[in-house]
C-alpha cells in the first residue's frame, strides 16, 4: 500500500492523512499505548469524533477485525483513543494501516469529484455571463 507509516518510538506518523486532508494534507501523530498479540490501544493526535468515526467505520469493514472503537473523553481537552483486536494472525497494525490507506483512498476520490464539479460549475457560470 501507497501510505506506509513511519514510526519513531511510541508514535505512529501517517504522511498525508488527517481530517485536514481535503485541506492539503499533512501528518497524523498515533501514539501507541498498549500492543499485545492481536490488539492495540492508540492514541490519534489532535482529532475527534468526526474522524476517528469513519476510521472505526473502515476498521469494522475489515472480516480480521474483531472489535475497534474509541473513546473520546472530552471533546475539548484530549484526544481520542482508539481500540483495536483482530483476529488470527492479522496484526492490528496491519488493519489499522490498511483501514487508514482505504480511507485516504476514498477521501481522494471525494476531493477529486468535488473538484471536477466545481470545476463544471465555475464553467457553466462564466458561460453564463458571456
Amino acid at each position: 500500500m501507497g501510505n506506509i507509516p513511519s514510526v519513531k518510538g511510541g508514535s505512529i506518523a501517517f504522511e498525508g492523512l488527517s481530517c485536514s486532508f481535503l485541506r492539503g494534507g499533512g501528518k497524523m501523530e498515533i501514539k501507541v499505548l498498549k500492543r499485545d498479540k492481536g490488539e492495540l490501544r492508540v492514541e490519534v493526535v489532535g482529532e475527534s469524533h468526526s474522524f476517528c468515526n469513519i476510521l472505526q467505520n473502515f476498521l469494522l469493514k475489515d472480516d480480521s477485525v474483531e472489535f475497534a472503537g474509541y473513546d473520546l473523553p472530552h471533546p475539548l481537552v484530549g484526544n481520542p483513543v482508539l481500540y483495536l483486536r483482530t483476529k488470527g494472525k492479522r496484526k492490528p497494525e496491519t488493519a489499522l494501516t490498511d483501514a487508514a490507506e482505504s480511507l485516504r483512498e476514498n477521501l481522494e476520490k471525494i476531493r477529486k469529484t468535488f473538484l471536477n464539479v466545481w470545476e463544471k460549475e465555475e464553467r457553466s457560470t462564466k458561460s453564463d455571463e458571456d
